[in-house]
């Protein structure tokens, strides 16, 4: 599933400090895995990251750029 400006990043998990992907009913679609979420969209990717090491996702949590680059390569398109 590709993201749109229907799907939400949310914080979750037990303490909150993990970041999911949702669509706006709140169903999920990509699980708590992410210690930081891009606020902006990429067509239908999404900029993610784990501990400071950065990548992108498309709607179905697949990456697209792997986990451990730079947060700028992220922010372009």
């Amino acid at each position: 599933m590709p993201f749109t400006s229907k799907m939400i990043a949310q914080s979750g998990a037990v303490d909150g400090s993990y970041w999911g992907i949702s669509d706006k009913n709140g169903n999920m679609k990509v699980d708590y895995l992410y210690t930081e979420v891009e606020n902006q969209y990429h067509g239908n990717r999404i900029g993610v990251a784990v501990n400071n090491a950065w990548g992108i996702i498309d709607g179905d949590g697949n990456y697209v750029l792997p986990l451990s680059a730079d947060r700028q390569d992220v922010e372009t398109d």
